[in-house]
């Protein structure tokens, strides 16, 4: 079983990418960005908002994921 590991609110991920709020919210709604929806809170897994931008970098530069 997988442990359990901190996850990053809507505002933690928008002052981490230098992004207003609503534009992870409006990301996640559109399943750009992998999110849990926990009730009526929004939450996001670290590793996967890693893994969300390494393939964004690599669709940005033209690399072959």
């Amino acid at each position: 079983m997988r442990e359990i590991e901190e996850l990053m609110t809507p505002d933690q991920v928008a002052k981490k990418l230098n992004l207003a709020k609503s534009t992870v919210y409006a990301m996640a709604h559109r399943g750009l960005i992998p999110a849990i929806k926990l009730g009526k809170s929004l939450r996001i897994r670290p590793e996967a908002l890693v893994k969300f931008l390494e393939q964004q970098e690599k669709k940005s530069y033209g690399i072959a994921a």
